[in-house]
């Protein structure tokens, strides 16, 4: 490891160059005689954002470059390039080819992008509590929405509401929608806030779309509840917006509890019924072939 030793600036005052490097030099130090604590990426991932939350790399600050990095952090330009990568993807670091990377502006829009892959790898459990996590979420926008909302804001909503009520094909449906929870959302003026909404939020839709698909009694409920929500924006009522936007989000979970449990019980009862025809069979242990395929509703309820 290269060892800086950094000289004291005139006015006593150590620079930010200074600051950097004390920090680098702190942060991939390890004990003598200690055992790796984490691979060399995972570490390199570390010091970065310590940095960056030290304050020692400001929003939109250029990284020093690689070979210097990581000669300082003590780590090859491999494990250096992975770090960096990783905080790319998680939008803590911008690439720039040619020019070098850079701390980004660090605003919700960029850093919350990640909570949009959660859905994709959610099991059963995980979509269930997705729907929880949407309930308080959404019940804060509708509040905060019905204080701050706009005339204008307020214009674009009826009317999306009402290409909403019109609306007879399922998928569009949905889509239409997600677009007015995302109108909510945006109408807190909370950018963080509507990021994390507009993630959870789009992780559901094969879970509704298969729900409103199931029943138009089904679909009319909803646009009576999206009515309900806005009526209470409109009327500036911030705790009955809130209340119709969580019990409106409560529907669609209840619905989707009930699908899964309905599903497992049945493939439980299958379960039981083919172990029960294999124990009266002299030598044979049964065919499960019969057992139904839950996949489909296991599938879109992952979303």
């Amino acid at each position: 490891m290269v060892n800086v030793e950094p000289v004291a600036p005139v006015d006593g005052r150590r620079s930010q160059a200074e600051r950097a490097t004390t920090s680098l030099a702190s942060a991939f130090k390890q004990p003598e005689g200690s055992a790796d604590s984490g691979s060399a990426t995972d570490r390199t991932i570390g010091g970065i954002v310590a940095m960056i939350g030290a304050g020692e790399l400001a929003p939109a600050s250029r990284l020093p470059p690689e070979g210097e990095l990581a000669a300082l952090m003590g780590v090859s330009r491999g494990s250096l390039r992975e770090a960096v990568r990783v905080l790319a993807h998680l939008g803590i670091l911008d690439v720039r080819v040619g020019d070098g990377t850079y701390v980004t502006d660090l605003d919700g829009t960029t850093l919350l992008r990640g909570f949009g892959l959660l859905g994709e790898v959610a099991n059963e459990q995980t979509a269930l509590e997705i729907f929880e996590i949407r309930r308080i979420l959404e019940s804060a926008a509708a509040a905060i929405a019905a204080s701050r909302i706009t005339d204008e804001q307020l214009e674009q909503l009826g009317a999306h509401l009402d290409e909403l009520r019109a609306e007879s094909d399922c998928d569009r449906f949905v889509r239409l929608d997600i677009q007015f929870h995302d109108m909510v959302a945006a109408a807190t003026g909370n950018v963080s806030l509507r990021m994390l909404c507009s993630s959870f939020s789009a992780r559901t839709q094969r879970a509704r779309l298969t729900r409103v698909q199931n029943s138009d009694e089904i679909r009319a409920r909803s646009t009576v509840e999206h009515d309900d929500i806005f009526r209470h924006i409109k009327d500036r009522e911030p705790l009955l917006a809130g209340a119709a936007a969580m019990s409106h989000v409560a529907n669609v979970e209840r619905w989707l509890r009930h699908e899964l449990f309905n599903a497992d019980s049945v493939v439980a009862g299958r379960e039981e019924d083919d172990a029960s025809r294999a124990a009266t069979e002299d030598g044979h242990s049964g065919d499960s072939g019969d057992i139904i395929d839950s996949g489909d509703i296991k599938n879109h309820a992952a979303a």
